[in-house]
């Protein structure tokens, strides 16, 4: 509708029950499908608050204007009057366009001329088309009247059959038709006449029979039973080569010579002439026509054990067949047993499937019979070529070359219809891929559990590290929070103080190599100035001789409370970013490995290093300060201890302990040990070093 207006515009009040037709027009307006027309038409909305009647005013594409009542007139109404003008517009503008005059005007005498007609065809053309039938089936149609007496110009005619209907009259003369070779005219109610050469049950035929009709060329099927036929049943010897069957049952036969000659079905059951001693035959017998118990065989393989909802197909190949069955409505052949027509038919089949390049593998026929309107059905099952089921694309294709008569079968077979089954290979596919993707789902799923442990670690490392630093972050503030008058202080010290780490910085010119004044295990030994003047030396613990906050606030409250005047004093301490550093007085006359080795200038005699000793003793207790003294060597050095190699060394029944070859030299071997003689250690004192 859009492709004719350039415009539409709706006035309204949503309110008013009349509003119905504009809201309707709107939404037809508004759909994909209809802008897709024309995207340029433009839709104007004006929503109106008063009484007024709504309104709808279109404009067409070529300018005209025109304004519909939607109070009396339906959307749909309006839809096509919209319709209507816009095509008699189009059709205005294709002959403006190739200049002719609008309107056009016919003149009165052309319209008196008759409209030119179809040529007829000529007789021989007539005759053509009429002998080129192949079947014609009008059974079960309630067709009443008489049967055409021409009907036998269908020279070319295979199969008719006009059973179950209420056809009256003369049966018509089917000698002419040699091509014929299945009629089925019973349940009608012909007039009572000899038996023609065709095949009639339940239609008041009576006589004998001819036995003429035993030699039609092409006769397979004869079905005349439930009529009025009497005399002597006689089989010509030249019978037709194709005759299956010959029904005779209920009727009025009272004589038959049996022959062993013949080898088609004949059926009498229910004559006189069964009725009768001596006839034992089997055509005496009731017999039910059976169906076909044909199956496609395996091209020369075994056929494969398949799993569920698969079918092993004649190449032995386990897959998904499309499935349908198929109804042949005029099958021109009577017996069902003969297997050549149904592998004529899977060859024809394949040969179009091939030549369409559709992907078969192979097709197969199976559970072939008759249903009650006298078709022939039969299962079909096509499977797929390459793989284990036909994809969307192959069942579409496959679909319409069977249902839409692109598959033309042999001429015994005549038209056909062809009714699919719901196709499982679809299910088993969803089935095969959600099986054939366990693996990649428990892999996947494996794989998030592997990577949500990760993520757990990870944070809980990081909760650890926050945990750490937060901690970190912590010390100072703890220490921050000392006060040397209270007595309730996170520690108690006395006459330190804490220092930040800015501070520290300061006053060590950023930790500057040239103001190291020593080292060892627990880190390196800066000298520094405070902002009073006060000259100190700075401990600083390297990374890995951190101590925990506990164990660092007690050696800080420690040394706070040791005072000797041959022990460094605590000036203060440092915790802070995550730093321990201890803050001593400075020393200027340097260490005792100074003056050991002389670097200081000041000579350590025997009574000095006694005295020294002495007075470390009073300060903490003799030991590994005094074998310092006695040495002149570190307490650890060249990977030897000095306690070890002293107690090594040491013989008490020998002058001097036999101590002198790790002496140091400068004490003077001349010099007297005042202190050291012979006894005057206790040996506890020896073993406790």
């Amino acid at each position: 509708m859009l492709k004719f207006l350039s415009k539409v515009k709706l006035e309204f009040n949503s309110l008013d029950s009349r509003s119905a037709a504009c809201l309707e027009l709107l939404a037809q307006c508004n759909s994909r499908k209809a802008k897709d027309t024309n995207p340029s038409s433009l839709l104007e909305v004006k929503r109106r608050t008063d009484g007024n009647p709504p309104r709808i005013n279109v404009t067409f594409v070529n300018g005209v204007e025109e304004v519909f009542d939607a109070t009396t007139k339906s959307a749909q109404s309006i839809r096509e009057m919209i319709l209507k003008k816009g095509r008699l517009l189009e059709t205005e503008q294709m002959f403006r366009d190739a200049g002719e005059t609008w309107p056009v005007v016919i003149p009165e005498e052309e319209l008196r001329i008759p409209a030119p007609g179809i040529k007829p065809r000529k007789a021989e053309e007539k005759k053509q088309i009429c002998s080129d039938f192949g079947g014609i089936r009008f059974d079960r149609n309630l067709l009443d009247g008489t049967v055409p007496s021409n009907i036998n110009n269908l020279t070319n005619l295979n199969e008719l059959l006009l059973s179950n209907n209420k056809l009256q009259g003369s049966l018509p003369d089917f000698s002419r038709m040699a091509s014929l070779n299945y009629v089925d005219m019973s349940n009608n109610s012909f007039n009572s006449s000899k038996v023609p050469s065709c095949m009639m049950e339940n239609t008041n035929l009576q006589g004998p029979i001819p036995s003429s009709l035993f030699s039609l060329s092409q006769l397979q099927t004869v079905i005349l039973s439930h009529n009025e036929l009497s005399g002597t049943l006689a089989i010509a010897t030249n019978y037709s080569s194709q005759l299956q069957l010959f029904n005779l049952q209920n009727n009025s036969i009272s004589k038959f010579t049996p022959t062993t000659s013949y080898n088609f079905t004949l059926l009498l059951a229910g004559e006189p002439y069964c009725t009768g001693s001596g006839a034992t035959g089997s055509y005496c017998t009731i017999q039910q026509q059976s169906n076909s118990s044909y199956s496609a065989p395996a091209n020369n393989c075994v056929s494969a054990t398949c799993s569920s909802g698969q079918t092993s197909s004649p190449n032995c190949k386990c897959a998904y067949p499309y499935t349908g069955t198929v109804f042949f409505r005029t099958a021109s052949f009577s017996n069902s047993e003969n297997s050549s027509y149904y592998v004529t038919l899977q060859d024809t089949l394949m040969q179009t499937f091939q030549n369409l390049s559709l992907p078969v593998d192979s097709v197969s026929i199976s559970e072939v019979n008759k249903n009650s309107f006298d078709y022939l059905n039969m299962l079909l099952e096509m499977f797929p070529s390459g793989q284990v089921a036909f994809n969307e694309t192959g069942i579409t294709a496959l679909g319409f070359v069977c249902s839409n008569q692109t598959y033309k079968p042999p001429l015994e077979y005549g038209p056909y219809v062809f009714i699919a089954q719901s196709y499982a290979g679809f299910e088993g596919l969803y089935c095969m891929s959600k099986s054939s993707n366990s693996g990649v789902i428990i892999g996947a799923v494996v794989g998030g559990l592997v990577l949500v442990i990760l993520i757990v670690l990870l944070g809980l490392y990081a909760f650890k590290q926050k945990k750490r630093a937060d901690t970190a972050s912590e010390i100072p503030l703890s220490f921050g929070r000392w006060d040397a008058n209270r007595r309730n202080s996170d520690i108690q010290l006395k006459g330190a103080r804490w220092f930040s780490f800015e501070e520290i910085k300061k006053c060590t010119s950023d930790f500057s190599d040239a103001n190291i004044i020593g080292a060892g295990g627990y880190g390196k030994v800066y000298k520094g100035v405070l902002a009073d003047g006060e000259a100190v030396a700075i401990k600083r613990a390297q990374a890995g001789s951190l101590q925990g906050t506990v164990e660092f606030k007690t050696e800080i409250e420690l040394l706070s409370r040791v005072h000797h005047k041959n022990l460094v004093n605590l000036v203060g301490f440092c915790s802070d970013l995550g730093e321990q550093m201890l803050v001593y007085e400075f020393l200027p006359n340097g260490t005792l490995m100074d003056s050991l080795s002389g670097k200081s200038g000041i000579h350590l005699d025997w009574i000095r290093r006694l005295s020294a000793g002495l007075g470390a003793a009073r300060g903490l207790a003799f030991g590994v300060v005094m074998l310092e003294l006695l040495t002149g060597r570190r307490p650890y050095e060249q990977g030897k201890y000095i306690v070890r190699e002293v107690i090594s060394a040491m013989n008490k029944t020998v002058d001097l302990y036999d101590l002198q070859g790790i002496m140091d030299p400068a004490i003077g071997s001349e010099t007297k040990l005042v202190g050291f003689e012979s006894g005057s250690i206790p040996s506890s004192k020896i073993e406790a070093l």
